[in-house]
């Protein structure tokens, strides 16, 4: 497994690597690790489909009962493409792994029928936060400590971008313009990118990270804090778990959302945003031409498809100025949110004066 990985962090993406690491169980603490135990000492020829079938029934079994996020279907789906992938890896490496066959072809999804059982079963767990959640979850990150972290958060909140995207962002990639303050060049797998010119509050984060975090040097501009190992490069982001933490902890007793049906993650911030303002697209224009459901892409996946960034990054352009008018939108949107949950805990508030 970890010859996999060392693999995959070098002729892979670095998402799809640590998907692989998260998914077979090999990130540090994994809740994943039960899962794997029944086959950790085994010699990899001498792993059979019904072992591997046992990881996936494991996974899926844990997850009903609550001790994974979603019912561990999803999870369950990741780690078969992972045991797939690294038995593919081994497989051409007859003369380290001597394997005959590729036992894990046989392993398949979580089926069908189970995921549409589980749909019906968890609408709670499956919707989107509110306004009032994600006011609760800015209240929240007044108490977090890691001032990285915390910032970095509130970034992607603001942006409606991915965890990755937010704690990979470098200082170089937010470039100052006349006309709209900051615009984000954001560059994703291969020469794909766009970019985003900043709502008023997310340029205020990255004008205090870019001062509060000159001291560390890096190029990134939520740095990491320190190095674990000395053999570790000096420069670099902040480590991703660092953040998801940070919503963990909200998830605890006395946290924010402590017994939320949804266990809110990173990955609801995003998804806030889009079920927002998918069916409000409408609301915008281009060109005299209203905006589709589906163009709610131009803020998280489109490639704006040109070689030279400078036109777009620097000139005055129709889709800067509508990207610039649903974000700002959104930053209304989150702290109404903010003011809503306020004075909803208020009187707690008050009385515990």
């Amino acid at each position: 497994r970890d010859g996999f990985l060392q693999w995959a962090r070098v002729n892979k993406s670095i998402q799809t690597a640590d998907g692989y690491r998260s998914a077979l169980g090999a990130a540090k603490d994994s809740v994943y690790e039960p899962d794997f135990r029944h086959i950790v000492k085994k010699n990899v020829a001498s792993i059979t489909l019904g072992d591997l079938s046992r990881v996936k029934e494991s996974i899926v079994t844990r997850g009903g009962a609550g001790e994974l996020k979603g019912r561990g279907l999803r999870q369950a789906d990741l780690t078969v493409a992972a045991i797939r992938s690294c038995f593919r890896y081994m497989l051409d490496k007859p003369s380290i792994y001597a394997l005959e066959q590729n036992v894990s072809l046989g392993l398949t999804n979580v089926q069908e029928s189970d995921t549409a059982n589980a749909r019906a079963d968890s609408g709670l767990q499956n919707r989107a936060m509110t306004q009032l959640e994600i006011g609760a979850f800015i209240y929240g990150l007044e108490a977090c400590k890691n001032d990285i972290a915390r910032l970095c958060l509130f970034f992607q909140l603001l942006t409606g971008q991915r965890r990755f995207g937010a704690v990979s962002s470098t200082t170089e990639s937010f470039v100052e313009h006349e006309q709209y303050g900051i615009v984000w060049r954001i560059v994703s797998k291969g020469e794909a990118w766009r970019a985003l010119p900043l709502g008023d509050m997310a340029q205020d984060v990255v004008r205090q990270a870019k001062k509060d975090f000159a001291p560390y040097e890096s190029t990134y501009l939520f740095p990491k804090a320190r190095r674990r190992l000395k053999s570790d490069d000096r420069d670099g982001m902040v480590n991703k778990r660092t953040v998801s933490k940070i919503m963990e902890t909200m998830r605890e007793e006395g946290g924010v959302f402590h017994g939320s049906p949804i266990k809110p993650s990173t990955h609801h911030l995003r998804k806030a945003f889009i079920s927002y303002f998918r069916p409000r697209m409408h609301s915008f224009e281009v060109g005299g031409e209203k905006l589709r459901k589906e163009d709610i892409k131009m803020i998280t996946h489109w490639n704006e498809g040109r070689d030279d960034t400078a036109a777009l990054v620097y000139d005055k352009n129709d889709y800067l100025d509508v990207k610039l008018a649903i974000l700002k939108a959104w930053e209304s949107y989150c702290m109404e949110g903010y003011t809503l949950y306020m004075q909803s805990i208020q009187p707690m508030l008050e009385a515990a004066e």
